[in-house]
């Protein structure tokens, strides 16, 4: 063998390992006798459908995880399916390359398996547990939200715009589609990095902004000063439902714009939204909440206002 084929081999060997866990010596993809799904390869368990995203816990051959729905990402060595499962306590999601489900299989999962996909299943039991119930018949709010507030404390990869990626990795746990413009398993470079995600994934204005292009959330002021140029102070948002997303804009007279994101978890007393949302470990290392209201600051223990007295709040409804 040549040195570039074997450097070539390597490589790829390399690549699987880091999407699969240790390359397996079988073929994983080989015919399934019954309905259940054996795990042929050690898998990595990740927080979403692709390599790119943070990894759980490893699952070695032979393990018996809690399938819990499917969905698509990353293409790993001919297939896009991805599982969410629960495997000791962990919630997560692993390539189906790891697994002994055939290609011609995957393209009914339900009526092979009796296994949904992701946003048609029951919502994954964990930590949160938002009071109001769910008003789409597409969108999965409790999923999403159960979501948010199970992973606002994770570092997330995105340091500086990580509020916008928990918020659309929630939408996508939600049943929100990926896609081409909008997904967790794409990449895009800056002068500095690359990054997870697609551009729309990652900065809060442009999520905001290709929602409501594709019909999928409408917005309204509920703090600060309307397109009538009224003022409103909704401390009661009687519309929020969890699920929604809450935009700030913290200085509209110096930088106007979307400057964080939050995901509506639970609906308090007097219709008062509560909101999970990404914050770094490395800056707060003393915080550790998981959910705030939506007028409050849990790390300066003050009202918003009293420290951004010119901010903005838009609700973000979902309607998908």
């Amino acid at each position: 063998m040549s040195r570039l084929k074997w450097a070539c081999a390597m490589a790829m060997r390399s690549l699987a390992t880091a999407i699969v866990g240790v390359v397996s010596t079988t073929t994983p993809a080989v015919a399934a006798t019954s309905s259940t799904i054996n795990i042929v390869a050690s898998a990595n368990i990740r927080s979403g459908p692709s390599a790119d995203y943070q990894l759980l816990t490893t699952m070695p051959a032979g393990s018996r995880p809690d399938h819990i729905c499917y969905t698509n990402g990353q293409n790993v060595h001919g297939t896009t399916v991805w599982f969410q499962v629960n495997y000791n306590g962990i919630n997560g999601y692993y390539t189906s390359y790891a697994d002994d489900v055939p290609l011609e299989k995957q393209s009914n999962l339900e009526g092979n398996y009796g296994i949904a996909k992701c946003g048609s299943s029951q919502p994954t039991e964990v930590s949160a547990k938002p009071t109001a119930t769910s008003t789409s018949s597409n969108y999965d709010q409790t999923a999403a939200a159960n979501y948010a507030y199970q992973h606002a404390t994770d570092l997330q990869p995105i340091t500086w715009s990580g509020c916008a990626w928990l918020a659309s990795e929630s939408l996508w746990i939600g049943g929100i589609p990926q896609t081409d413009e909008w997904n967790g398993y794409s990449v895009h470079k800056t002068t500095l990095t690359v990054i997870p995600g697609t551009v729309t994934a990652t900065v809060a204005p442009m999520t905001v902004e290709y929602l409501q292009s594709m019909g999928w959330a409408t917005t309204r002021v509920i703090l600060g000063y309307n397109a009538n140029n009224e003022y409103v102070n909704d401390n009661a948002v009687s519309d929020a439902r969890i699920g929604d997303i809450i935009a700030y804009d913290w200085d509209t007279e110096g930088s106007p714009g979307i400057d964080h994101l939050s995901i509506v978890v639970d609906i308090a007393p007097g219709n008062y939204p509560e909101v999970a949302e990404w914050r770094t470990a490395e800056l707060t290392p003393t915080i550790n909440y998981n959910k705030r209201g939506w007028t409050w600051s849990e790390i300066k223990h003050k009202w918003l206002l009293e420290g951004y007295p010119h901010m903005k709040v838009t609700l973000v409804h979902i309607t998908y």
